[in-house]
């Protein structure tokens, strides 16, 4: 196989029924908002300006003893404070804004999918779950390139 998506021949004949029509396959698509948080300090380690802000930012942090709370920080000019759904991920900017702390969101949302056998009949749905995930990631690039159709969902928090 060339292409990292290619399926093998073998692949084809076993999983081919999901996007070439002979039964009605649908994609779930479902999508995570999230972001990676990270303060960042004016210099190369927190000023104690700073290290009040964090306290009142994250409550753990406001719990802990100054000399511990500095000990875990360290003397790095970056503290990464995780990854965070979209909604807590903007209170959390939004309040480290107003305590005049200096923060960096990247977006880390992913989407997954999950294949779906609607049987009409039956009134039912039929989950596909392939263990293998490079070979259900395979499965549902053919089936999007096969123009199966996607039904979108949006995780809320």
């Amino acid at each position: 196989m060339n292409d990292a998506n290619e399926l093998s021949p073998d692949e084809i004949a076993e999983y081919g029924h999901m996007w070439d029509g002979s039964e009605n396959w649908e994609l779930n698509a479902f999508h995570r908002l999230q972001s990676e948080l990270e303060i960042v300090f004016e210099g190369a380690r927190p000023t104690p300006r700073e290290i009040l802000a964090l306290r009142k930012l994250l409550p753990a942090y406001g719990d802990l003893p100054m000399q511990e709370l500095k000990a875990k920080i360290g003397d790095s000019p970056r503290l990464a404070l995780g990854e965070y759904r979209n909604s807590r991920a903007q209170q959390l900017l939004e309040a480290a804004q107003r305590l005049g702390l200096s923060i960096n969101a990247t977006d880390t949302s992913r989407t997954s999918y999950l294949a779906i056998l609607v049987d009409e009949e039956e009134d039912g749905h039929l989950a596909s779950v392939i263990e293998d995930d490079e070979l259900a990631e395979r499965i549902t690039h053919r089936m999007l390139a096969a123009g199966v159709p996607v039904t979108e969902r949006y995780e809320i928090d």
